[in-house]
């Protein structure tokens, strides 16, 4: 049994794809450092994660 061996365009578009989910993935890292460093992120203003679920209303 021989193995699999794309053919040429095939290998070209899993190049393509491969090297946009490869420059995705650098690009939330880079926005993540960002966030992170500027403090620019989202606050919690209350955290209680070991509350009875659901949460009390009222």
């Amino acid at each position: 049994m021989t193995p699999f061996s794309p053919s040429a365009p095939d290998a070209k578009r899993i190049r393509l794809w491969l090297l946009i989910c490869a420059g995705m993935v650098f690009i939330m890292v880079v926005l993540g450092g960002a966030t992170r460093l500027t403090e620019s992120g989202l606050s919690m203003v209350e955290w209680q994660p070991l509350t009875i679920l659901p949460p009390p209303h009222g």
